[in-house]
């Protein structure tokens, strides 16, 4: 082998090296990539939070749906697991479960947009005398 041949082969292995590191890298790149872009996903949806508030200055507990997250919540469903009646009362229209949020899908809520529904006064909810069929306190599920 003259010197001509072992300076082609040398090349050959050197090449090899670098193209097996750069594939090294650009899968490596991917993965970060693919991370990324789950992470920037994650920031930017739509996060709903539920929970009851009280009404400052007031005895009266509501109802709180709001979209914490960066974009507009889409179809969403809502539901109850049972009947809910404001303040205690057996009507249907006081039926919080019959409500349009709660039959029917909400095409979109927005950043920060939030759905409020009285719930009742405190000392009547807590009291020994709320009927569970009523005003249930541990009846919401999204």
């Amino acid at each position: 082998m003259t010197n001509t041949d072992w300076l082609t082969l040398a090349l050959v292995v050197i090449t090899g090296f670098y193209a097996w590191a750069t594939l090294k890298i650009l899968r490596a790149n991917e993965a970060m990539v693919s991370t990324m872009r789950d992470q920037q996903n994650a920031a930017m949806r739509p996060y709903i939070l539920v929970s009851t508030n009280l009404r400052m200055g007031t005895q009266l507990l509501y109802l709180s749906i709001k979209n914490v997250g960066k974009t507009a919540a889409l179809n969403l469903k809502l539901s109850l697991d049972k009947s809910f009646y404001q303040l205690g009362e057996k009507r249907e229209e006081r039926n919080i479960a019959n409500s349009a949020a709660f039959s029917r899908t909400i095409d979109s809520l927005p950043p920060d947009g939030q759905l409020l529904f009285l719930l009742g006064n405190g000392p009547t909810l807590y009291s020994g005398s709320n009927i569970e069929e009523l005003s249930p306190l541990a009846a919401c599920r999204t």
